[in-house]
């Protein structure tokens, strides 16, 4: 049971940009390696120490290299004999050691990447020297210290720009060495088809396909290219797709179709955005709906009160009608009794002042 060691224990990102010795998910188990390189789109190369083969991998699939020694857990030592190498052999791969006065010692290659610096820093830097000192000529005039500044700036300028545009090349060089090892040959006539589709032209897929080793290798290959045809007719149905679609239908694209095609590699994080984004904007639009309805309701509301308050001001209209004919009437009889009131105070001063 002494031989049996532990599962080794969690491990930080920062911790791991600062390892060299690494290990690395390769087929069904874990294989050790040297990390080599820096880490380019989720990515790092790692050189394989079984078969002396550098493949790329993700950095999911990577994590330190570790040995269990008395009961704890050990980082891995690296060599003699692979320093001397890397030492003698720095002016092609990197050495997470450097004498560099430009290098950050703590760095390993997952973070540096590959770098030909240390043969730069050797021709312009040199700590020890052998020569004897040289004594200046009487007749030489000695250079004013500003202008040594500023040659000194100048030198470490074009350095710099020289150093961005190699860590640019290996960048590039990164990006088009990465290798993807399959679990099965592509012997199938219809892969040119498959991979001719718009769909993969305009939105370049690599999966690994490393869920097929659980399966019969000779169910591998045409299981792949199913999941291709999938994927492309998954985007098809997402540019398809319409206001009025039920939401659990975005949902299971969500959670089952994507989420199965994420496993064997497939970029889903583009069309899973794109669909989050259309189940946003369908939420909005339920939401809207439920505003629209409620303002309909008021407004229906608010009709009915008027139709109603018409009805009264008609009703009002009809009784003030009636009233001004009233009040005409009475003012006609007011008129018609004042006039007799005048005939009778005539006809009493008539009648009062007649003679005997």
């Amino acid at each position: 049971m002494r031989s049996i060691r532990p599962r080794p224990p969690p491990f930080s990102a920062e911790e791991l940009k600062l390892v060299e010795y690494v290990e690395v998910f390769h087929g069904t188990s874990w294989r050790q390696g040297r990390a080599i390189g820096r880490v380019f789109r989720g990515r790092c190369k790692v050189l394989s120490e079984a078969t002396d083969k550098m493949l790329s991998f993700k950095i999911s699939d990577i994590r330190p290299s570790k040995v269990w020694e008395d009961g704890v857990w050990k980082p891995r030592a690296p060599s003699t004999q692979g320093s001397v190498d890397e030492m003698s052999d720095s002016s092609s791969t990197f050495s997470p050691v450097s004498n560099s006065p430009h290098e950050n010692p703590m760095e390993s290659p997952l973070t540096q990447g590959l770098v030909d610096e240390i043969s730069d820093t050797c021709n312009t830097f040199s700590p020890v020297s052998n020569s004897p000192p040289v004594t200046p000529s009487p007749s030489i005039t000695a250079t004013p210290l500003i202008q040594t500044r500023e040659n000194g700036t100048r030198e470490d300028n074009n350095r710099k720009r020289k150093r961005e545009q190699k860590l640019s090349s290996v960048e590039e060089t990164e990006a088009k060495d990465i290798t993807i090892v399959l679990p099965f040959a592509k012997k199938l006539p219809i892969w040119k088809t498959v991979e001719s589709i718009e769909v993969f032209k305009t939105f370049p897929q690599s999966p690994h396909f490393i869920p097929l080793l659980e399966i019969r290798e000779d169910a591998r290959e045409i299981s792949a290219v199913g999941m291709m045809l999938t994927f492309s007719g998954l985007l098809e149905e997402v540019k398809s797709l319409k206001l009025n679609n039920r939401i659990s239908t975005l949902n299971s694209l969500l959670s089952d179709s994507f989420a199965e095609l994420e496993k064997p590699g497939f970029d889903v994080k583009v069309p899973t955005l794109r669909v989050s984004n259309l189940l946003s904007l369908i939420d909005r639009q339920a939401k809207k709906m439920e505003e629209l309805e409620d303002c309909e309701k008021v407004t229906a509301e608010k009709e009915i009160i008027k139709v109603e308050n018409e009805r009264k001001i008609l009703e009002l209209q009809k009784l003030n009608d009636e009233a001004d004919k009233e009040i005409a009437q009475s003012k006609s009889c007011e008129a018609t009794i004042g006039q007799q009131l005048e005939d009778v105070k005539l006809q009493f001063h008539t009648t009062a002042s007649a003679p005997w």
